[in-house]
């Protein structure tokens, strides 16, 4: 065994160094190792296995799902900006595996036999990615302990690599016993056994791709910020809720982690799942998150602001804005929302005073029975949001929301409301914190029976960039004086807290609804904002990709101040076919405002 094969073999018993189960979108670290082993670098390596492109990195993942891998490394300061070679070897039953330029070759651990997959100059940071290690080895990895390590060599340099990156990966055992705390039903779906989520769960839980789930009654994840628990759901996974009193919550202080991935999002549905159709709504709860950020409504000077949520999930509010309730990718809810009584409702996704430490990315919200996407207070961020036949508002916010969106698409069916419904707070539309998000890249594409796609009131501010608007009755209403002051005194002297910029407004009625007693003219004050056009957007019938028209308009470009922003170069939530981040994970229904 040669001294470099020593090092990868030290390496894999170096494995645990990885972070189990853990739910982040950036690679853990890992030791940085050389050869020879004395010398020194100040390298530094991360990465982690992954089934859905980074968004989150596991150390076991469920089995039947396309694994990929992330790495990231810095070069020591002396080898930025020379040519290097790079490499990964791969670790399968105990035998190696070197990755080359055209796929994966067995390796005899020699130095000799070791082959870059890339030539290249090294930046200050550099990252390596395999999207899907099972089609390009040809090996089937379920049942599989997989380890992986990184590295590059130049000229000048030792081989500085990572010490093992790893991952178990499951086998679906149709024998096993239901998670612990859920009870085994006698039925079956697809072959699978049905677990019955009930109850309170103070300890952690996972729900494997083993089984299929039913939700009875309100399932609560930890207590009020006591005895907190983590709710992990596997890729692939489906929940059923029976009733619309079946519906989940998280709790403040605990987590939920959907591990979706683009092959096989979690399905959180009702029970009537397989006989519903265009007008099926109100078959389950939703889902509920429960959060410490801040909000408003509470008496000047208090000193913890906390409410009730709607649907009697629970109380949610506090003073930790950047908390973690988990992540959320690729998650479909469809047929939720449940009015328990008038005001007192579920929506397909609430997120009550929930912290900019959550993530939340690809999720798709499908006939809600009311609000799709709904956030009471806090600061919680998210991204690629498809909001498709919710009957009453599809992106709503309220009590001092401040948090950020980017890549919305919302899709209204015949008795859907208001695509965007924005207010601070009814009771006291002054009431600090303010609402005041930024909301970026987002297609609205509605009907004449669907009333206002944005309605901005109750004293709310907020910042909304590169929107598409097409079909609703009007695009934008503004109501109640402290919107308006938010906005600025006049039409063209405005204050930048309330704005739309490089905008396009294609409704079918008139675009704006001016009403008596407005402090001014909404239409003078959106021509008056940069990059705003009212007419003919061009997009195609039924089509919610932009057209040509549309990628012509002016663009705002929010990354170059705030990392959470993507790069765009294109207004709307899709700019053509070759980038529809849509397809393949979401619910196509078969209704025609759906599009393509």
């Amino acid at each position: 065994m040669t001294r470099f094969t020593k090092h990868f073999v030290k390496a894999t018993l170096l494995a645990a160094i990885c972070t189990a189960a853990v739910h982040a979108d950036t690679p853990p670290s890992v030791v940085t190792l050389t050869v020879p082993a004395t010398a020194s670098t100040t390298a530094k390596f991360a990465g982690g296995f992954t089934i859905n492109r980074g968004a989150n990195f596991l150390t076991e993942l469920p089995a039947e799902q396309k694994m990929g891998l992330v790495a990231t490394f810095t070069p020591a300061a002396g080898d930025v900006g020379k040519v290097a070679d790079l490499y990964m070897i791969i670790n399968v039953h105990g035998k190696w595996y070197v990755r080359t330029t055209t796929g994966y070759e067995p390796w005899n651990g020699q130095t000799s036999g070791l082959k870059a997959f890339a030539n290249k100059t090294l930046a200050a940071s550099e990252t390596v990615t395999e999207t899907d290690f099972e089609s390009r080895m040809g090996i089937q990895l379920d049942g599989s302990n997989v380890f992986a390590h990184v590295g590059y060599l130049t000229n000048s340099s030792p081989i500085t690599y990572s010490a093992a990156i790893r991952t178990n990966v499951r086998l679906i055992n149709l024998g096993l016993s239901c998670p612990g705390g859920t009870q085994q039903l006698s039925v079956s779906i697809a072959a699978k056994s049905v677990c019955e989520l009930k109850g309170t769960y103070t300890s952690d839980l996972q729900l494997k791709n083993d089984f299929e789930y039913l939700v009875s009654g309100g399932v609560f994840i930890g207590g009020d910020n006591t005895n907190s628990a983590a709710l992990t759901i596997d890729a692939g996974v489906k929940i059923y809720g029976k009733s619309g009193a079946d519906f989940i919550r998280i709790s403040r202080g605990s987590k939920i982690h959907v591990n979706g991935s683009p092959e096989a999002p979690v399905i959180m549905t009702g029970a009537i799942d397989a006989l519903a159709n265009i007008n099926t709504t109100g078959a389950w709860g939703g889902l509920v998150l429960n959060g410490n950020a801040p909000l408003n409504g509470c008496t000047v000077g208090t000193v913890l602001c906390e409410a009730e949520a709607e649907g009697n999930a629970g109380k949610y509010g506090g003073n930790n804005p950047t908390e973690s309730s988990g992540n959320i990718n690729y998650l479909v809810i469809k047929y939720a929302g449940f009015e328990i009584s008038p005001g007192n409702e579920l929506n397909s996704l609430t997120l009550n005073a929930v912290g900019s430490g959550t993530l939340i990315d690809y999720v798709q919200l499908h006939n809600g029975s009311d609000d799709g996407f709904e956030t009471f207070g806090g600061t919680v961020n998210a991204k690629h949001l498809v909001l498709t036949g919710n009957d009453d508002d599809s992106l709503d916010w309220q009590r001092g929301w401040t948090g950020k969106v980017q890549h919305v698409l919302i899709l209204a069916k015949t008795i859907g409301d208001r695509g965007i419904e924005a207010d601070n707070n009814s009771a006291a539309r002054d009431s600090l914190p303010r609402s005041k998000p930024k909301v970026a890249n987002v297609t609205m594409i509605g009907r004449a029976t669907n009333g206002n796609a944005v309605k901005l009131r109750d004293g709310t501010a907020g910042n909304m960039y590169n929107m598409l608007v097409k079909g609703y009755t009007t695009c934008v209403d503004i109501d109640h004086g402290p919107t308006f002051l938010n906005a600025g005194s006049s039409a063209t002297n405005q204050t930048g807290e309330l704005s739309i910029v490089n905008s396009i407004f294609d409704c079918t009625t008139r675009p704006f609804s001016p009403a008596t007693g407005d402090n001014w003219d909404t239409e003078a004050w959106f021509r008056a904002q940069s990059g705003n056009l009212v007419g003919a957007s061009g997009l195609g019938v039924n089509d919610y990709r932009n057209s040509a028209l549309v990628n012509a308009n002016t663009v705002s470009d929010l990354s170059a101040t705030d990392s959470f922003f993507d790069k765009v170069d294109y207004i709307g939530a899709v700019k053509d076919e070759a980038s529809d981040w849509t397809l393949g994970w979401t619910f196509r229904a078969p209704f025609e405002a759906i599009g393509k």
